[in-house]
């Protein structure tokens, strides 16, 4: 009972910033763990690592592969590089954002920071997490994964997206890495939040058509006046 009214509380804390917690969230990232363990999955590739939160719950639960993380914004990415400064299963590649073409990109921050995106915010994000509005923009290099890890291919990786809104065109340049994932965890939206972004359905059609299978399903942000799911993790092992 004590639990359940802690959880509450920070869950009251939270909505205002479109975060909450999920009962078994704990128990899914050890599930993952396990898993990426049983499939000798030894390498994680992370896009949009922000701060390094996913990075840190897969080394909580005992993950024993490497991580690399991607984060184009500035902040989050000298907070991620402080946080993993020397550790010896963490790299950080330099500041970028990733995509469909290597160039730059003008990078839209929102005042939560995990909600910033290159695309434009509508209001069904906004209006469920008014803390994630835009609050500045960043102009950051853009790169394609077949870029970043040209020449740099293994069998054993977990490719993890989360990009808002922009998960279509990381896997559109990602056309000679992604063969070389034997899983994809990805952030889908059941609703639109950003302008012109590929909801979960689009993104589902373009893993089953590139080998892989839907393996579970884990909610991620729901609308605190309604209870509405808006977007959530698809996890995908290649068959």
């Amino acid at each position: 009972m004590m639990r359940q009214r802690l959880k509450r509380w920070i869950n009251t804390v939270l909505r205002p910033v479109g975060v909450q917690l999920v009962a078994a969230q704990e128990d899914e990232r050890q599930a993952l763990v396990d898993l990426l363990h049983r499939q000798g999955i030894m390498r994680v590739i992370d896009v949009g690592a922000n701060k390094g939160q996913f990075a840190g719950q897969l080394l909580d639960k005992g993950y024993s592969g490497t991580i690399c993380c991607i984060e184009p914004l500035q902040d989050a990415h000298e907070a991620l590089s402080m946080r993993f400064e020397g550790h010896r299963q963490v790299r950080v590649l330099d500041r970028t954002a990733v995509g469909a073409e290597d160039g730059s990109v003008t990078m839209n921050v929102a005042g939560n920071s995990v909600s910033s995106s290159a695309r434009g915010m509508l209001p069904s994000h906004e209006d469920a997490a008014p803390r994630s509005a835009y609050i500045a923009q960043q102009d950051v290099p853009l790169a394609r994964l077949d870029t970043l890890f040209d020449g740099d291919m293994r069998d054993t990786i977990l490719l993890k997206i989360d990009t808002q809104g922009l998960e279509s065109e990381v896997l559109e340049g990602a056309k000679a890495f992604l063969p070389n994932c034997k899983a994809v965890l990805i952030e889908m939206s059941a609703v639109p939040l950003y302008d012109g972004q590929e909801l979960w359905d689009a993104l589902h059609k373009r893993l089953s058509d590139a080998g892989f299978i839907l393996w579970n399903l884990m909610p991620d942000f729901r609308d605190p006046r309604t209870g509405q799911l808006l977007q959530f993790d698809g996890l995908y092992l290649r068959d």
